[in-house]
């Protein structure tokens, strides 16, 4: 279903474009030109929908702008059936349509070079860790440099009980550069780089450091919610939950259906005793990640805060279902079901 709907996405930004282009070679009209800069809307919109580095905020803003563009473009070249001033018009619907171009191309490169990578942190968000070391050695075998990988490696070696290489992987991480990729990419990629470092530093407890890196991240891409969800995820451990709300608000505007950031301010709010809203939340954050089997462990956690154990117990098992391996389902379980 989802495909199709891609599809059809993709057909009417294009159609919406090529009459623009029709329409724009018969007459001008400023509506011809909006219908343009639509059509590119339409396609990043669709774009945006994976995993992507342009979020639906900015585009809405980009749709704002070309709205009023087409406002006052009318105001300023007053149409009576023949083209007026084409040079000025032209050169404002020539300035939004490379805006546009811009965009596209800039999302796309940067959504394929982080596709790459996706599956191996599928594997690890899932637990998978021996899984996703395969596959970020199987990267490493084809370039043995690849920055990204080495920063993912580092996630999860301790789980591994590999803590030794830790550093040393976070190092051949650091020591490289995007210098060899397109220029238009290389913030976005800096950037993700030092969040996975911070998520590293996030794994073996070194809070600080991993919101140090997390706020380097920041430093570059603003709009960077993997470092604003590793911000928030410390600010949780050293106890700080309320501070941590503010990160998890600035990712989930860019990203309201984030599982991972939703299940944190769940667990934020739970660890608040504001146990009402982090139910809303977390039921939210199953809507989106139902196939996640720690977001089944928070409302199982949020409901035994509530002295709600009978339900607690469902959704307890309902991560073990998922995830037999999960070492915090089975400590709580342990706890208070056995």
């Amino acid at each position: 279903m989802k495909k199709i709907y891609s599809l059809i996405i993709y057909f009417l930004g294009i159609l919406a474009m090529i009459l623009s282009l029709i329409f724009y070679s018969i007459d001008f009209n400023p509506l011809y030109s909006f219908l343009g800069i639509l059509g590119i809307i339409v396609l990043m919109i669709n774009l945006s929908n994976s995993n992507s580095c342009i979020y639906k905020s900015q585009l809405l803003i980009l749709l704002i702008i070309s709205f009023i563009a087409w406002t006052i473009i009318p105001q300023i070249i007053p149409y009576h059936g023949i083209r007026s001033d084409p040079e000025i018009t032209e050169f404002i619907v020539l300035v939004f349509i490379i805006v546009g171009v811009y965009g596209i191309i800039r999302q796309k490169i940067c959504s394929k070079e982080i596709s790459i990578y996706m599956p191996g942190f599928e594997l690890t968000d899932n637990r998978k860790y021996q899984e996703a070391n395969d596959f970020f050695d199987g990267i490493l075998k084809n370039n043995p440099e690849d920055s990204i990988a080495w920063a993912y490696k580092s996630v999860f070696l301790r789980k591994l009980g590999r803590s030794d290489e830790q550093d040393e992987a976070r190092k051949k991480a650091l020591d490289g550069n995007f210098d060899h990729k397109l220029f238009l990419i290389r913030k976005n990629l800096q950037s993700f780089l030092l969040s996975i470092i911070g998520h590293s530093y996030l794994e073996s407890e070194e809070y600080e450091k991993a919101m140090e890196y997390a706020d380097k991240s920041l430093e570059i891409d603003s709009k960077n919610v993997y470092s604003m969800n590793i911000r928030g995820i410390s600010l949780i451990k050293l106890e700080r939950p309320d501070e941590s709300i503010k990160y998890f608000n600035e990712a989930l505007k860019l990203n309201p259906k984030a599982a991972n950031v939703l299940n944190n301010k769940a667990d934020a709010l739970r660890k608040m005793g504001e146990y009402n809203k982090s139910l809303k939340i977390i039921d939210k954050s199953l809507k989106f990640g139902p196939e996640k089997s720690f977001i089944w462990l928070t409302k199982a956690e949020i409901l035994i805060d509530m002295k709600k154990e009978d339900e607690a117990h469902f959704y307890l098992n309902k991560a073990l279902e998922i995830d037999r391996g999960n070492e915090d389902a089975l400590k709580l379980q342990n706890k208070y079901f056995i």
